[in-house]
């Protein structure tokens, strides 16, 4: 069960340092170096709780009198069990702590224009001497004057 827990905040973790964003709720997002500690913590979970695991198995192995293929008896079962709990409830703990402490409003995105199209960018003035520009306002007026 744990197990489960430590993958999905690895790939939160992986998520986050890649976007370098962490949402906290709707209103709410923590973006920069507070995102990217957010990652670190929750990526480093696992590699935790593996290393953990490898040494309780590495103790087990140690002790005097243990048999080869012979596995942990209930008590170093829990032991381990709460370690690994611990692991992921303080990097919880530290992951929230952060978010609570640097989360802000997210950045408002710019409206579209009331009829649904967004505006046509600037441009820039066109040079008189442009053989390709469109001709000017009262260079157009006077060539419609010719015309008629």
């Amino acid at each position: 069960m744990c197990c489960f827990v430590e993958v999905g905040m690895f790939v939160f973790g992986i998520i986050t340092l890649v976007k370098g964003r962490f949402q906290l709720s709707r209103t709410k997002v923590v973006v920069g170096a507070p995102a990217y500690a957010i990652g670190a913590i929750l990526t480093a979970v696992l590699p935790v709780a593996l290393l953990i695991g490898v040494m309780v198995g590495l103790a087990v192995f140690a002790q005097a009198g243990a048999a080869p293929g012979e596995g942990i008896n209930a008590q170093q079962r829990i032991a381990y069990g709460s370690v690994d709990a611990g692991v992921v409830l303080v990097a919880l703990v530290a992951t929230l702590a952060i978010a609570f402490a640097t989360a802000k409003q997210p950045p408002k995105k710019p409206r579209a224009t009331p009829s649904g199209a967004a505006s046509p960018p600037p441009t820039a003035p066109q040079s008189p001497s442009n053989p390709y520009s469109a001709p000017q306002s009262d260079e157009r007026d006077r060539l419609l004057d010719d015309l008629q």
